[in-house]
């Protein structure tokens, strides 16, 4: 709750949030949800965000109201950095190096900190059931019971949550606020006469990646939704790590003679770039990552092919015409984050997607 005393004051507000450029395009929902009660309220609002790279450049370029600061910088000399008085501070991470810049403002600015849940306890005891029952039927009805128990929450919704708290707020906004991002200028490299699809095929660990096989399956069956007379180009992103994917997927493309343009950008795009090259799409095609995250906050919808990790985690997307993809296996997910290797060796857990369906939902979105 908002002391009396500092109901007159502008309302700056800091955000915590340092992990991964799909966490924090997430938690920009809590963003909207300020601006939002900015507006009900009448109370004009300065939004501070700490961060780390690469995620703080692309809150600076697609978050113009935003200020950001490296979390670094704060923690060693918060009180030159940060202008007060602070109205609230939302931690949005929960780690030893957010607590410890949360506790540093919380003495300085005589504040609250409020915390969101991450949810650890249900996220840990679907990771054990995994582990210990892999593949068995126990294993599976284990995990539908935990989720009756505790249903999935989407990771934004717990962001904006945590800042409705923080505001002393409890409304029809918080369910309404969703991620987004403004765009910069259009990306010269994509033609806008004809219809675009964004292909992604790396992820954060290998293991998140589908293989290049998989991709090849659901955009052949994407292809034979599309009609002669509007061909479709297929954009292709990744960053520098993720080039020889992205080229294995272009060799695939090519050989199966694509009627539309490929266009590797694979290395050579910014963050903020890939947010400009996104808004010029229809679509993405990806794995659990932080492009479909960008995607679905610039309203475009995306398909998202989930290995190791679930959609019960709250990464799932969320946008009426997004869907996501995978198998009713019991050994998903593998881990928290989807960094450990497939102990059994195959990947079913992409081999077992309905890539027509994939294709067809594709399909659907372009037409």
């Amino acid at each position: 709750m908002i002391p009396e005393s500092k109901k007159t004051d502008p309302a700056r507000i800091l955000i915590i949030r340092t992990s991964s450029i799909g966490d924090v395009v997430l938690a920009t929902a809590a963003l909207e949800y300020i601006r939002e009660w900015s507006q009900r309220t009448g109370r004009a609002v300065e939004m501070h965000w700490a961060a780390r790279e690469p995620a703080l450049g692309l809150l600076r370029e697609a978050c113009p109201d935003l200020k950001c600061h490296e979390i670094e910088d704060l923690i060693k000399n918060h009180t030159d950095t940060l202008p007060g008085p602070l109205m609230a501070c939302v931690d949005l991470q929960g780690n030893l190096r957010s607590r410890k810049l949360a506790r540093r403002v919380a003495r300085h600015h005589q504040v609250v900190v409020t915390r969101a849940s991450k949810r650890y306890l249900a996220r840990g005891l679907l990771v054990a059931a995994s582990r210990i029952f892999g593949r068995s039927g126990p294993s599976l009805a284990l995990q539908r019971a935990l989720l009756r128990l505790q249903p999935p929450v989407p990771q934004y919704n717990l962001a904006v949550n945590a800042m409705a708290r923080a505001l002393g707020e409890n409304d029809e906004a918080i369910r309404l606020a969703r991620p987004r991002l403004a765009v910069g200028q259009a990306d010269p490299r994509i033609d806008p006469s004809i219809k675009w699809l964004a292909v992604a095929p790396g992820a954060s660990h290998p293991s998140k990646k589908a293989p290049a096989r998989v991709f090849e399956r659901v955009l052949g069956a994407f292809s034979g939704k599309i009609k002669p007379e509007s061909p479709t180009g297929i954009v292709i992103l990744g960053d520098q790590r993720e080039r020889p994917d992205c080229e294995e997927l272009e060799r695939r493309l090519k050989a199966n003679q694509w009627e539309g343009p490929v266009l590797n950008l694979a290395g050579s795009t910014t963050i903020a770039g890939t947010v400009s090259v996104l808004a010029s799409c229809q679509a993405v095609l990806c794995n659990d990552s932080s492009l479909g995250h960008i995607s679905e906050s610039l309203g475009k919808p995306s398909v998202v092919l989930f290995g190791p990790t679930i959609e019960a985690f709250g990464f799932a997307p969320q946008l009426p015409a997004s869907k996501a993809f995978s198998a009713a296996l019991g050994c998903r997910p593998c881990s928290k984050h989807g960094k450990s290797e497939c102990r059994y060796g195959d990947l079913a857990c992409f081999e077992g997607i309905d890539t027509r369906a994939a294709g067809d939902t594709l399909g659907g979105i372009f037409e």
